[in-house]
């Protein structure tokens, strides 16, 4: 199985990590002050200047703690209700002459 998980302006329409941290501050499993800081972050990421461990350490934060099933569920909803409508079609097309192994996996 292959999990794509860096899928922003080539698969979908947005960025998935900011789209993240929102659905998670948005059911309440992170605290909204988090905005901010990651924003800041994303900033420094467009401009070359962010260091990837200071940007998981803070996003990860909210999901210390928790089962793997607990974090899979949310990661349901997030496909469901933030991912799914944003995919771009012409970023899917390509994947379905592939064999089946490479080819894009929706739920």
């Amino acid at each position: 199985m292959l999990a794509i998980f860096d899928l922003d302006d080539t698969l979908t329409d947005g960025d998935s990590s900011s789209l993240w941290l929102q659905f998670m501050v948005e059911h309440a499993l992170a605290a909204a002050d988090m905005l901010p800081r990651e924003a800041e972050l994303m900033a420094a990421y467009r401009r070359g200047e962010l260091r990837m461990e200071d940007y998981m350490a803070f996003t990860l934060q909210p999901m210390q703690g928790r089962s793997v099933e607990e974090v899979a569920e949310w990661v349901e909803r997030f496909i469901a209700d933030k991912i799914a409508p944003i995919v771009l079609q012409q970023g899917v097309r390509p994947a379905a002459g592939r064999p089946a192994a490479c080819r894009f996996a929706w739920p």
